[in-house]
C-alpha cells in the first residue's frame, strides 16, 4: 500500500446525549501511529486529531431509501479539530463518496 494513502484510524473517544437540543455529540480521537512524512498540497490530514459529530434522531430515516445522511463540515475554532453535522440530505447536497480533492476545501487546521 502507498504510504500516502494510509488510511487515519479514530476512535470513539465520548458520546452523549443532549435532550435540551435533541441531539448526539459524539467525539473521536485519532490513534497515533508513526506515519512517513508527506508533503500535502492541501492542509495536512494528519494534524486532525480529533473529530465531533453532531447528529439530531431521526427516526424515520429506515423508512426511507437512500439510507444515507449528509456530513457539512462547521467552522470551529478548536486547534487541530474537525466539526461535522450529520443530517438529512437537502436537495441542494451532492451525494458521492469524498475524493482526495475535497480536502483542497478545508482550511489549514
Amino acid at each position: 500500500m502507498d504510504p500516502f494513502q494510509k488510511p487515519s484510524l479514530y476512535f470513539v473517544s465520548n458520546s452523549l446525549y443532549n435532550p435540551k437540543t435533541n441531539q448526539t455529540a459524539s467525539e473521536y480521537v485519532r490513534f497515533r501511529v508513526p506515519n512517513k512524512k508527506c508533503r500535502w498540497k492541501t492542509a495536512d490530514p494528519a494534524r486532525i486529531s480529533s473529530v465531533e459529530v453532531y447528529k439530531k434522531p431521526d427516526p424515520t430515516m429506515w423508512d426511507r431509501a437512500p439510507r444515507r445522511n449528509c456530513c457539512r463540515i462547521l467552522p470551529t475554532k478548536k486547534k487541530r479539530s474537525l466539526v461535522i453535522d450529520a443530517g438529512v440530505c437537502s436537495h441542494a447536497d451532492m451525494v458521492r463518496p469524498l475524493k482526495s480533492s475535497d480536502c483542497l476545501k478545508l482550511k489549514e487546521i
